[in-house]
């Protein structure tokens, strides 16, 4: 795909995002997990493949168009509508279903990995099951031919509304399994749970949350499957060409600010295996640290918000290139025209990082784009601590630390309270 043809791709991708808002798309049959899991009673892999064919949500992922819908089918009985008085502030009260928990869920990772197929996957099974509580919708499609999908939880006619994107980096992919499992909690609380006395569904109901899912599937599918993943070769290429440049500036160290692979771009002299440390990076752990898309731009600076005074890298890289221009690639563009189809009273980004609630904003990021160019602010909470990708076992305590923060929000809203 020569310059040329890639400028037309992403202008196209402005349109078609423009003509999806309002047009009909059509569906067509089901991108195939790679590789199938233990399943657990009820509920494992096969289950859910079943659930979603029962419902007629097992749909061609890899070029299909689709229009913002809720899935059709069989719902299971609803549960009778039950709050008991004022709630803990740190509880969701759950008393007349069984405990949602690692037996009986839909959404889980298998060997600590969450791939984008899976994520297809569990968006049907999970608004299959719950079609009026979620609904998903198509945002648009990557350079390397992988879907953008958002889901929405709660009304879509709702009031007020809140904006959430995981995955924006590609090594980030554990969001998106924290904001999946979320979705999860939620639809199945969502008729007897409540947060500070207010039931979930009154404030979902006030407040819907849409959650883009996966803001860089290009860059989460090298991070976890390698380039070897990819569907176009030309792809593939940029990643080998990146290792091999980049592999003699990046020194691993494990010291008091925890493992990780130190970046010496900045030095042109340095060779690693001149240093301290001299082990160079293999390609595997190369491609585990990929955070930009398939052209190797890094996503989290290629938006407008003071795209012109990021200097990092100057060319494809794992990350910090910024690109050609600002907003010049496609996943961008599907990220900006989503967070502006609608008003939206809070914007959520998570990331990696142990960086402070809000202290991530860099020249050309998302947030730093709806600061400058929209004047509005984002939440960015940093979900975990060390070394990206994050260790699976990190997942729980992830979740946790995060789950009741869309209910809270809500209760803001709702309440007109303030934090």
């Amino acid at each position: 795909m020569d310059k040329k043809s890639r400028k037309t791709v992403v202008f196209l991708g402005a349109v078609v995002i423009a003509v999806l808002c309002f047009a009909a798309g059509f569906f067509a049959g089901s991108r195939s997990r790679r590789g199938e899991g233990t399943s657990k009673e009820g509920t494992g892999r096969g289950a859910k493949t079943a659930l979603a064919a029962e419902s007629g949500a097992l749909e061609d992922l890899s070029h299909a168009q689709y229009t913002p819908t809720a899935i059709t089918g069989d719902r299971e009985e609803a549960v009778e509508h039950a709050l008991n008085g004022e709630s803990d502030p740190e509880e969701t009260a759950a008393a007349e279903l069984p405990e949602l928990t690692d037996a009986n869920c839909i959404v889980s990772a298998e060997n600590g990995m969450y791939t984008y197929d899976m994520m297809c996957e569990d968006m049907y099974a999970l608004c299959g099951k719950y079609p009026e509580i979620l609904q998903y919708t198509y945002v648009g499609t990557s350079f390397d031919d992988r879907n953008l999908y958002a889901i929405t939880l709660g009304s879509v006619s709702a009031p007020h509304h809140i904006m959430a994107v995981a995955s924006i980096n590609g090594s980030e992919h554990m969001t998106t399994l924290m904001v999946m499992k979320m979705l999860e909690y939620y639809a199945y609380y969502y008729n007897v749970g409540s947060y500070k006395g207010i039931a979930f569904s009154e404030l979902f109901e006030n407040t819907s949350v849409r959650v883009l899912l996966m803001g860089n599937p290009d860059g989460v599918t090298i991070a976890q499957l390698g380039a070897s993943a990819l569907n176009h070769e030309e792809f593939a290429a940029i990643v080998q060409e990146c290792y091999e440049k980049d592999k003699w500036y990046l020194e691993y160290r494990d010291d008091g600010e925890g493992a990780r692979w130190v970046d010496h771009y900045d030095i042109p002299e340095f060779n690693v295996k001149l240093s301290e440390n001299p082990e160079m990076i293999s390609f595997e752990d190369y491609q585990k640290l990929w955070n930009a898309n398939a052209y190797g731009v890094d996503i989290s600076r290629n938006f407008a918000g003071l795209w012109e005074e990021s200097a990092y890298k100057a060319e494809s890289d794992y990350a910090g290139y910024k690109g050609p221009s600002a907003m010049s690639e496609v996943e961008t563009a599907l990220i900006y025209s989503y967070a502006l189809d609608m008003e939206h009273d809070y914007y959520i980004r998570y990331t990696g990082g142990s960086n402070p609630v809000g202290a991530g904003d860099a020249a050309g990021s998302f947030e730093e784009w709806l600061l400058e160019t929209c004047q509005k602010e984002c939440i960015t909470v940093p979900c975990g601590r060390g070394l990206i990708p994050y260790p699976a076992a990190d997942l729980q305590r992830i979740y946790e630390e995060n789950r009741d923060g869309w209910a809270h929000l809500c209760y803001n809203i709702k309440t007109g309270s303030a934090g």
